[in-house]
């Protein structure tokens, strides 16, 4: 979060700064739902985009790193 946004709350001692030297923070995704469920169109579309990106990472993993 950029500090200016957060500026009074700082200042007010209601949030500190923590320093992290290991990042960006990696993590992984899991996707469950029951066999046969039928998704509107805003949760198929992030599945979709999921799959997709998913695909591009390991098509890249596998080639390049």
């Amino acid at each position: 979060m950029q500090q200016h946004g957060i500026g009074n709350e700082l200042k007010l001692g209601q949030l500190t700064v923590t320093e992290l030297t290991d990042l960006p923070l990696e993590s992984q995704w899991r996707m469950v739902w029951p066999k046969g469920k039928k998704h509107n169109g805003v949760a198929e579309a992030f599945k979709q985009y999921r799959f997709a990106a998913t695909r591009r990472w390991r098509f890249l993993a596998q080639n390049f790193i």
